[in-house]
């Protein structure tokens, strides 16, 4: 058992190093920090206007963009929001149906319209938007119409010209506003349709058609207050401040139509020192998913451990009724999307879910859209890999061994952890860290149930994706990549050598000494 200890104490160690980094020097007052769930379209206005609210007001906060739809979808199941701003206003009607938002914190903020964009250099030109039925503009970049808003104005723009029919059966969906702008810039799609706010801040990206707002519903995006935000006050006051004069100068710049202003609610605050503000840069963004994923995966396979060990014996040797349907439920997770299981556990595991609700209720605990999400999504996932090595190890294990440490008198406990897994111990080791390389990797479970937080719930994967969708994310995303592959190789190499190592376990394997249980009777009886 020695062996497996070393590796397991090399990764911990490297984990406390990596965790670490971050902890170093003096240690400074923090502002209150709100998490402000932002269209994709207006992020990038959002992180140009933060130092101003630091400045105004001594807050800070963490942007977590996505398409309007999938941020109210979290926020219904229970995500912690402080400050939701929507591009598509008929999801704030959804919330503040709900119950959701704040009474009387709506505020409208800008308005934006619709654009058709080419790269620099392209030939491509549209004067009209019949003009795109056009082979040469195909497939045409936008927007996802069931759950992005930039989307659903385009389909709407689409099918007032008469369309729609005849292009959307060729178009590149992105499932933000983000994703279409780098479909665009990378050349997958030679034209696209974004909000004109977006076209202005890409400078390889030029305009050839302004889209006639008559088409579609108007665009405008909406702040309000999350009802269930423990920081209620800032807020309030910050959403006042979106919607001030001070704002609609970044508003203006970033190519937004500015609508109705008011004056901000500003209030006496503690002067922070501007480099203690917890802004979340990218370097920090990057290094927090790293260190996140690791410690996620390692938290997974300790949740997968004992009954992983559990299971494995059950199925490598007990005859029970009902054994075929535990095998199916226990690898049911490696055959299903694994959306599904995220979804599944989302309603199982939200404020609002059979599980999750008595656990918020009675300890003030959050499952969903946390880091425990996370790792309870990646557990689920790698647990079959755990139980399928196991049990090949187990059954490996030659029977007579066992059933001659019986015949001593050992019991079933006895058995297993003194003879069963001392052999069968590099196959666990290797289903362990087989489960650790697939909670690293996974994602369609995770960004479900934990969504896409930076610094919060946002793992490596989860990182690449959100960079991959920047078109200036470029270069982060290369350096992920690399990270990931890193890591995979690294766990692949360690598999390899626990497998060797089981191998020469089995061809080696001697009997263990059982120590006899005392019959009670002396030997000269």
């Amino acid at each position: 058992m020695k062996l497996l200890c070393y590796p397991a104490t090399i990764l911990a160690a490297v984990v406390l190093m990596v965790v670490q980094v971050g902890g170093c020097g003096e240690s400074t007052p923090q502002p209150p920090n709100l998490h402000v769930a932002c269209a994709a379209s207006m992020a990038n206005v959002l992180a140009r206007i933060e130092p101003a609210v630091q400045s105004d007001l001594g807050l800070g906060f963490t942007v977590d963009a996505a398409s309007s739809g999938a941020l109210a979808q979290q926020i219904i199941h229970g995500s912690d929001v402080d400050i939701f701003v929507s591009a598509d206003h008929d999801w704030m009607e959804v919330l503040d149906r709900r119950g959701m938002l704040l009474t009387g914190s709506q505020r409208d903020l800008v308005g934006n319209r619709l654009v058709v964009i080419t790269r620099d250099g392209a030939t491509n030109r549209v004067r009209q938007l019949s003009d795109l039925v056009d082979s040469s503009h195909q497939p045409l970049a936008v927007g996802q119409p069931d759950s992005v808003p930039l989307g659903k104005y385009t389909q709407q723009a689409l099918i007032h010209a008469g369309i729609w029919q005849r292009v959307g059966s060729h178009v590149a969906m992105g499932p933000d506003a983000t994703a279409v702008l780098r479909y665009v810039a990378s050349g997958q799609s030679p034209v696209g349709i974004v909000y004109q706010s977006d076209a202005l801040r890409i400078p390889n990206l030029q305009t050839i058609l302004q889209i006639d707002q008559s088409g579609h519903s108007p665009i405008r995006y909406t702040a309000a207050v999350v009802r269930t935000s423990r920081q209620l006050q800032y807020a309030e006051e910050l959403v006042d401040w979106l919607a001030s004069d001070r704002a609609a100068v970044a508003y203006r710049a970033s190519g937004l139509e500015v609508l109705g202003r008011q004056p901000a609610k500003l209030a006496s605050r503690i002067a922070f020192n501007n480099a203690s503000v917890n802004t979340w840069p990218e370097s920090a963004t990057v290094m927090s998913a790293v260190a996140l994923s690791v410690l996620s995966a390692f938290a997974a396979v300790a949740v997968c451990l004992l009954p992983g060990i559990g299971i494995a014996w059950l199925l490598a040797r007990k005859q029970f009724f009902g054994k075929a349907f535990v095998e199916i439920v226990v690898m049911l997770p490696m055959v299903v999307p694994p959306v599904v299981t995220g979804y599944v556990l989302l309603v199982l595991f939200s404020i609002h879910g059979p599980i999750g609700s008595p656990i918020f209720q009675w300890l003030s605990l959050r499952i969903a859209f946390t880091w425990f999400g996370a790792a309870l999504a990646q557990a689920v996932i790698a647990f079959p890999l755990l139980v399928l090595t196991l049990r090949v190890a187990i059954e490996s294990v030659d029977r007579e061994l066992e059933q001659a440490a019986t015949s001593m008198g050992a019991s079933a406990w006895r058995v297993l952890t003194h003879v069963t897994l001392p052999i069968s111990w590099p196959g666990l080791a290797a289903g362990c860290v087989l489960a650790f390389a697939r909670s690293l990797g996974e994602f369609g479970a995770t960004v479900l149930i934990a969504g896409n937080i930076p610094g919060r719930t946002q793992t490596l994967p989860l990182a690449i994706y959100s960079f991959s969708h920047m078109p200036e994310g470029q270069s982060t995303t290369v350096g992920l990549a690399l990270v990931a592959i890193a890591l995979a190789v690294g766990v692949l190499l360690l598999s390899r050598w626990f497998s060797s190592q089981f191998i020469a376990s089995v061809a080696s394997t001697q009997f263990p000494r059982i120590p006899r249980r005392s019959s009670g009777k002396s030997v000269s009886q």
